[in-house]
């Protein structure tokens, strides 16, 4: 599983944890990969074996308790309410149980990208999580979930817009990402994407 953000959460989590975003990285929390149409992308790093835990993610006893087990797992993320204002949790956590893919490889009437949506059960094998598309809980997920974050995912549209125009313009990966997320500090890395941070 990855969680990849977009330069709002970047600047949300920064603020909710009171640090720099280059901070994050130094700090092993984030890290590069190759995201939705082949961007270089911050993703949370996470840790221990697979599927990993996210580094925000805090494990309390619980007998007995919700979850009818020993544990429950509570996001150390959260603020008041789902604004990104109140809150450090990315975009993709907010919208969770729903997943979003935004694909500037095909383009839709007027829009230049197509824009799909799955139900992404919160543990393999969920009973009543249909993740088509089309389903019925996914449409009264989209209706009830999305209407407080359409300012947000009009937001991370224009960065893909942003993205995709730098790609066809033929900028260089490294030069293409920094633009876009605004980053300062030298040092982001990360031996799976094939650019390294080397001016301020």
């Amino acid at each position: 599983m990855a969680v990849f953000l977009n330069p709002r959460d970047i600047r949300n989590l920064a603020g909710f944890l009171g640090t720099e975003a280059e901070e994050l990285f130094r700090q092993g929390r984030l890290k590069l990969s190759r995201g939705q149409n082949g961007l270089i992308l911050p993703r949370l790093r996470f840790g221990g074996r697979r599927p990993g835990f996210c580094p925000f993610s805090e494990n309390q006893a619980d007998p007995g308790g919700e979850t009818g087990g020993p544990w429950r797992c509570l996001c150390r993320l959260h603020g008041g309410g789902e604004s990104s204002e109140k809150s450090g949790k990315p975009l993709v956590c907010r919208l969770s149980p729903l997943a979003r893919r935004v694909d500037f490889s095909r383009p839709r009437g007027r829009r230049p990208y197509t824009e799909t949506w799955a139900l992404v059960p919160p543990v393999e094998g969920c009973p009543g999580c249909s993740p088509a598309a089309d389903s019925p809980l996914v449409k009264e997920y989209r209706l009830a979930r999305l209407a407080p974050l359409r300012e947000e995912l009009a937001e991370e549209a224009a960065f893909f817009k942003a993205a995709k125009e730098g790609q066809e313009a033929g900028l260089p990966e490294e030069e293409l990402f920094f633009e876009l997320f605004g980053f300062k500090a030298a040092g982001i890395s990360s031996p799976s994407c094939s650019f390294r941070k080397t001016r301020v």
